[in-house]
């Protein structure tokens, strides 16, 4: 009698075990850190935002499709897994590794395009199946990462939580059980912060003032460094690594003349192409290492595999067309050209330069993402735009763009 009363009592642990980790019960299984970005890659397919919907690109067939698999959904309404608001500018998500064949994607949204209902959603893409981490959040919630059971990101927030119209951005956590309310960790700093990186469960703040800081996930506190990082990007191996910008370089065109309204006179014509030095600092220490000079600062900096992946301040020249200004009544030329047409990735171990490609057509805003095979990036087709002599009229939206690193074959994917 006594062995059937411990065996039911085991078989009630188990049962309250397996119920604790139900599919409204998301841990994850270990400490990997997940980065959100504009678009990510899993699973060899590329997740991105496409006109208001979530697609994936498939690089062994070629195909686009949106991640709602319903034949008979228009994708238009939030109904729809997919759909994530009227505008991509509401958009920010992080791939979980789900252990299937798609991922778990937490997106931040704008739901309900009139009352602006801002709101944090999981999309569990092989079940079809989507619930709320957060919703009503007063801002747009941006950054997103993923660590031991918790979404970390920032959003503008009244300061000291105030009702008034002062805002900063400010570092927040939930946790992806969606059973408890955001949790404020950047309290105890004393300007807005950037959330960097994730490394041995320290969340790394940028403040407005260029300090760095710390939030220790295990203790629950912060910590702060003394040092001043002009324009800090990233914490990666103990190394703090930030840029420092040393005033736009100019670069003259001698075969190419323009007409100076001052001079009343054509010249050569010069570009005007950032220049900033990227260095890095080990956490704690006060020399600096110089990395690489005359770079365009991207939005981010991807590290991946021991390597930066950088974006030197080149620069494609096109040619020149005519227009009519009408300040001055008369036809004048104008001169077609586009900074940053390269990636290049720096060996973090010797500093070695190497140069991954170099392209006539795209001008390359930032890099989102970069593994063994495919590099994924955004940028603007300036040469498309020049050959169809589209002006006036260029589109501005920025283009997911995935580079094939064994074809060098560069794949044109959805508008942010």
């Amino acid at each position: 009698m006594k062995k059937a009363v411990i065996y039911i009592l085991l078989l009630s642990i188990i049962l309250t075990m397996l119920i604790s980790c139900s599919e409204d019960n998301y841990i994850l299984p270990d400490s990997t850190v997940y980065k959100g970005g504009e678009c990510c890659l899993y699973n060899d397919c590329v997740y991105y935002l496409n006109e208001g919907h979530i697609e994936y690109y498939s690089i062994a067939t070629g195909l686009q499709k949106s991640i709602c698999f319903d034949p008979l959904c228009n994708h238009t309404d939030d109904s729809c897994i997919a759909f994530c608001g009227d505008t991509g500018a509401f958009f920010s998500f992080v791939c979980e590794d789900s252990g299937g064949s798609y991922p778990i994607i937490y997106v931040s949204e704008k739901r309900d395009t009139q009352e602006l209902n801002l709101a944090i959603e999981r999309i569990d893409v092989e079940n079809q199946k989507s619930s709320f981490i957060i919703e009503n959040i007063p801002n747009i919630a941006s950054q997103l990462y993923i660590y031991n059971s918790y979404l970390y990101y920032t959003a503008f927030a009244p300061v000291d939580g105030s009702d008034s119209d002062d805002y900063r951005q400010e570092a927040f956590r939930v946790n992806i059980n969606g059973k408890e309310e955001a949790e404020l960790i950047s309290s105890e700093i004393d300007s807005g912060v950037n959330l960097l990186n994730i490394e041995d469960g320290k969340v790394y703040l940028y403040d407005d003032f260029g300090y760095l800081h710390y939030y220790d996930t295990y203790t629950n506190s912060i910590s702060s460094y003394d040092t001043l990082f002009p324009f800090c990007k990233t914490v990666y191996d103990g190394y703090v690594y930030y840029y420092i910008d040393n005033g736009m370089q100019s670069i003259t065109e001698e075969n190419v003349e323009v007409y100076d309204i001052l001079k009343k006179e054509y010249v050569p014509f010069q570009m005007s192409v950032q220049n900033y030095s990227l260095y890095r600092m080990e956490l704690g220490e006060t020399d600096e290492i110089l990395i690489a000079n005359s770079l365009k600062i991207g939005t981010s900096l991807p590290i991946y595999n021991g390597c930066a992946y950088i974006l030197p301040a080149s620069y494609s020249y096109l040619g020149q067309y005519t227009y009519y200004d009408t300040l001055y009544n008369m036809e004048m030329p104008a001169t077609c050209y586009f900074t940053s047409n390269q990636i290049e990735s720096v060996n973090l171990s010797n500093l070695a330069i190497t140069n991954i490609f170099t392209n006539g057509n795209w001008e390359i805003s930032s890099i989102y993402d970069v593994t063994d095979d495919y590099i994924l990036f955004g940028g603007n087709n300036i040469k498309a735009q020049y050959d169809a002599a589209d002006y006036n009229n260029a589109n501005s939206n920025i283009v997911a763009v995935l580079y094939l690193i064994k074809t060098g074959e560069f794949v044109e994917l959805g508008h942010f």
